[in-house]
């Protein structure tokens, strides 16, 4: 949607039933009583680049996270990514 991934993926919050999609850097919120091509709408960027001025999500601090997957743990949602490579893991905590 929007044109916003390239080579990334995303993963559905098991939370939601597949209602919320993640990807690196964005959040997505899909209308299953919608129309194709209608259901998908932007809900945010989950990135904080004022708050948090070191993430490893922003733009210019990627060092090839393409690979994303969401879990749920003791009830906070985490996101995971991994590089191309999967040669290291890093996870965030999603407050959203």
């Amino acid at each position: 949607m929007l044109g916003l991934q390239f080579v990334d993926n995303a993963d559905a919050d098991p939370g939601t039933d597949g209602v919320e999609v993640f990807t690196k850097q964005e959040h997505f919120v899909r209308d299953y009583s919608k129309s194709i091509g209608q259901e998908w709408s932007y809900k945010g960027y989950t990135v904080d680049k004022f708050r948090y001025p070191d993430e490893l999500r922003l733009p210019e601090t990627l060092h090839g996270a393409t690979s994303v997957f969401v879990r749920r743990i003791e009830g906070k949602r985490f996101l995971y990514l991994t590089g191309i490579f999967v040669d290291y893991i890093e996870n965030f905590v999603l407050n959203v």
